[in-house]
């Protein structure tokens, strides 16, 4: 009987594993470009990133600190308040965010492009 629990508990914990280390409620899109977006962006930036249903799973694989918004859901006036905060940077998937006047105005040129996900230095008060 005691074999037994030897045999089966790595079997279960394989199983239990597997389950736990899919990626859940991260876009793939941002998920693939996480590598490239942390060697772009400094280690002290803040961002504001998006799409992350979420609400923290980006920054974790970003290594940054910062804000997340989902379903399109960033108005001019909660970036201007996040720039306020410190945020210095914007990452995103989400071409209806980025079409937003208000939002074109507080940012430059993308500093990074690739399959859909876009990183923008954000203008400082």
């Amino acid at each position: 009987w005691v074999l037994l629990p030897l045999i089966v508990l790595p079997i279960t914990c394989v199983l239990k594993a597997e389950v736990r280390w899919k990626v859940s409620g991260l876009n793939k899109d941002l998920w693939e470009h996480a590598a490239p977006l942390r060697a772009m962006l400094p280690m002290d930036a803040k961002c504001v990133v998006g799409n992350d249903v979420s609400g923290h799973i980006f920054l974790y694989h970003l290594r940054r600190k910062g804000w997340t918004f989902k379903d399109d859901a960033l108005t001019e006036e909660q970036l201007q308040q996040r720039i306020q905060e410190g945020a210095t940077h914007l990452v995103t998937n989400s071409p209806t965010v980025e079409a937003q006047a208000g939002i074109v105005a507080l940012v430059g040129e993308p500093t990074y492009t690739s399959e859909g996900v876009r990183a923008y230095r954000l203008a400082q008060p």
